[in-house]
């Protein structure tokens, strides 16, 4: 069977294992391990993208390959066929420069919600299919996309690759197993991608429930009473001094060791000398290991 190569429309026919999804074909298993990627792949997405090769096997680059040059110093037609022509012996996998594409890569490391996702978006010709899930690409808007990992997408977790980001282009391999292309990959029909699809991080975060005790406010007197406090000077009471000082954070303010411990390190910073933090461990552990209302000083 014919290697089917970047540009091409998939085929169900041709792969036999196919699902169609609207208006694209998406690979949904594999059909067996290739040879990394080849000439005819490399220099059909050298048409499309800014690319660079990444350790054979490997979404990585070369070890002590400067990638981001690749930003600016394009691969010339001369450079793919040195990189991937019929007689290298090493297959490196292909990177596709996010930035210097002017395009932007929605990865979704599940395929199921990969297949939702398509459906919610406006549909990109662009795809591939990775070991786990697909690559959603889009042309770059205007303004600056940052990347970002694990951020909502129409209620979808996604990584946003971006600027200085690269993904794995089509072709590669890694693991015995294929990064596939879908669509027809061209960019006439390829929308812009809309910074108004991400959904703010807070959306995946658990509601955080009120503190409903005093504790903020004794926090916040403490610190402001700490604020007027005369640090501890040596030859003068300097032990007693900071002792003093943590009685009062467990006996007046009612504060925790682990409330209190930061404001013992900036009570400690005023003080001449600074105690050393064996010191403080020492000292904090014996005034808190004490009971409610034990006289902790004198």
């Amino acid at each position: 069977m014919r290697r089917n190569s970047v540009g091409n429309d998939v085929k169900a026919k041709a792969l036999g294992c196919i699902s169609v999804w609207p208006s694209a074909a998406f690979v949904v298993k594999y059909c067996g391990a290739g040879m990394g990627p080849t000439f005819d792949d490399a220099r059909n997405l050298l048409d499309r993208f800014a690319i660079f090769p990444l350790a054979e096997g490997s979404k990585s680059p070369q070890k002590g390959d400067r990638w981001r040059r690749y930003e600016t110093e394009r691969l010339s037609l001369a450079d793919v066929r040195r990189l991937w022509g019929f007689e290298q012996k090493t297959r490196y996998n292909i990177g596709l420069l996010m930035g210097a594409s002017r395009a932007v890569a929605v990865d979704v490391d599940d395929i199921a919600e990969a297949r939702k996702l398509y459906k919610l978006l406006p549909k990109t010709e662009i795809i591939t299919r990775t070991p786990r899930g697909a690559h959603l690409i889009y042309k770059a808007p205007e303004i600056e996309v940052s990347p970002a990992v694990k951020i909502l997408v129409k209620g979808i977790v996604c990584d946003i690759r971006a600027g200085a980001s690269y993904v794995v282009g089509p072709g590669s391999e890694v693991d015995g197993k294929k990064y596939q292309a879908i669509g027809k990959w061209t960019w006439d029909k390829v929308p812009v991608f809309d910074p108004g699809w991400l959904e703010s991080k807070q959306a995946a975060k658990r509601k955080v429930e009120p503190i409903r005790d005093d504790t903020l406010m004794r926090i916040f007197r403490a610190t402001k009473w700490s604020e007027k406090v005369e640090p501890a000077v040596e030859h003068q009471g300097w032990h007693d001094r900071f002792f003093w000082y943590m009685c009062q954070l467990r006996d007046k303010f009612g504060l925790t060791l682990e409330q209190a411990f930061p404001l013992v390190l900036a009570f400690n910073s005023k003080c001449k000398p600074p105690m050393c933090m064996r010191g403080i461990s020492h000292k904090v552990s014996d005034v808190w290991s004490k009971t409610n209302g034990e006289k902790c000083h004198g």
